[in-house]
């Protein structure tokens, strides 16, 4: 039991590390993020260089786009247009599935006319790509009587907009536009909040100044809202890990997947330009300019020959040789695909932007391929299902106001059709069982199989139908 006295004497201790300060530079503000965003949405391959070519990431890293070649060396440098395609198409599946927006009461009329007004659905897409791109947004509500006699609706990206929360509920939605007047820039600065509108124009020097400084501003002044309500709406997707409050776009982690696809496909094209069948002619054979005599010299887009010194070898006469590079296709195809799947990881699957989609895929298997999509799609709706309403609510509430009636309170829905559903077919086989094993009665059976295509007088006469036929089970 000795052992076990001097081990138990000689008691493992902790000793607490000293805490050192450790200090970490962040990359920019969410507005010059946003920025970034909208150069990758806009796909322009000059943009994009003239940006990498001033962007640091502090870690020493070169960016396809931010690199140059050598003197006398030429690249084609090519942008693939998949970040915008991404957010088109998605856009396209949320806006085009929007079935109806529908108000309470005398409520419809008012919104229908203010849609109208709006251009709504163009809106929308609008509002969605912008906010799917830059990571948020907010719709903006003004009155102008010399423009409309409704309430005006618009919607400004996230690098122009500024949320403001108190107890983590928006307090505040500030919009930011710049503007030049006479050779001389400004900025203005409109503030959203329940108690009103606020306006504050500065100069190119960042001093405030009077709004009668400008004409644009000229006709502007501070409205009080005493009714209560923000005539305005954020509208934001999901959350950005690095901006609190802010909102975080579909680009954001996939920025080195985009440089490095456009590097492949500028490097694929390059293989395919350099791969081009090349002709060694001989001096004596060079095609020359038919007026001048001088060499035809080829450039380097279409190098299909080349100079080649002739040499005088016995009972050999100088010929013309055709060579034809080989190019790695295969490992060309395997990178792009590599790096297509890191792009389109988590938002998008392959399938939806018709992608590697084989054509004896039945239904099934088209819905598993296009889960990705669903659950991003799902996560879009369910946000713009609470924006909407809350946009329409003070839309309406604005319309009201202006009219010098006291705002009523609007209950706003939103509904949104099924996206990649299953066949006709296959919804008749699964509902009919379910009818058969008298789990689902004949009404939700006809709203399942017909849904919002039929009215409701003509669903009625089919369950009705359905219930006097023998093939109901006596129903």
């Amino acid at each position: 039991m000795e052992w076990f006295r001097k081990m138990k004497g000689n008691r493992a201790n902790f000793r607490q590390s000293t805490q050192m300060p450790m200090l970490i530079d962040t990359e920019g503000s969410f507005a010059a993020e946003a920025f970034r965003n909208r150069l990758w949405y806009r796909g322009r391959a000059g943009e994009l260089q003239q940006y990498y070519e001033q962007y640091d990431d502090h870690v020493g890293n070169t960016a396809f786009w931010g690199a140059r070649t050598n003197r006398g060396l030429m690249i084609r440098k090519l942008h693939c247009g998949l970040p915008a395609l991404m957010v088109d198409v998605l856009s396209d599946i949320v806006c085009s599935e929007l079935l109806a927006v529908r108000v309470s009461g005398e409520g419809q009329e008012k919104w229908d006319a203010i849609a109208k007004e709006n251009q709504f659905d163009r809106l929308l897409r609008r509002a969605v790509r912008t906010t799917l791109a830059e990571g948020d947004g907010a719709f903006k509500i003004s009155v102008d009587a010399g423009v409309s006699d409704m309430p005006i609706v618009s919607f400004h990206g996230g690098s122009g907009v500024e949320l403001a929360y108190r107890q983590q509920r928006l307090a505040e939605i500030c919009f930011e536009s710049a503007f030049a007047e006479q050779e001389k820039s400004y900025r203005l600065r409109e503030t959203y909040d329940k108690s009103g509108v606020w306006y504050r124009l500065t100069d190119q020097k960042g001093k405030e100044i009077s709004l009668l400084a400008t004409e644009l501003t000229r006709g502007l002044a501070d409205v009080e809202n005493p009714r209560g309500f923000m005539m305005a709406a954020a509208l934001v997707f999901d959350e950005n890990p690095r901006f609190d409050g802010r909102g975080r776009s579909v680009f954001d982690g996939k920025m080195g997947a985009f440089d490095a696809l456009d590097e492949c496909v500028s490097q694929w094209v390059d293989a395919m330009r350099d791969g081009r069948v090349q002709t060694y002619i001989p001096d004596g054979y060079m095609p020359r300019d038919a007026a001048t005599g001088e060499l035809l010299r080829p450039n380097a887009f279409n190098s299909r020959f080349v100079l080649k010194e002739e040499m005088a070898l016995e009972g050999k006469a100088a010929q013309i040789e055709v060579v034809q590079p080989d190019i790695s296709t295969g490992a060309l195809v395997e990178s792009y695909k590599t790096f297509l799947d890191l792009c389109l990881q988590g938002v998008l699957s392959p399938s939806t932007l018709g992608v590697d989609v084989k054509k004896l895929d039945n239904a099934e298997a088209q819905r598993e391929k296009e889960k990705a999509t669903l659950y991003t799609r799902l996560r879009i709706i369910s946000v713009l299902q609470e924006t909407i309403p809350a946009m329409v609510r003070a839309a309406l509430q604005t319309l009201d106001w202006m009219r010098g009636w006291m705002p009523s309170e609007y209950d706003v829905t939103v509904e949104f059709g099924e996206y990649a559903n299953p066949s006709f077919e296959a919804q008749v086989e699964t509902v009919g069982k379910a009818v058969v094993s008298g789990i689902m009665s004949p009404e939700t059976a006809v709203e399942e199989l017909y849904g919002s295509n039929w009215t409701a007088e003509r669903k009625a006469e089919e369950v009705a139908r359905l219930r006097r036929g023998s093939l109901m089970g006596g129903l």
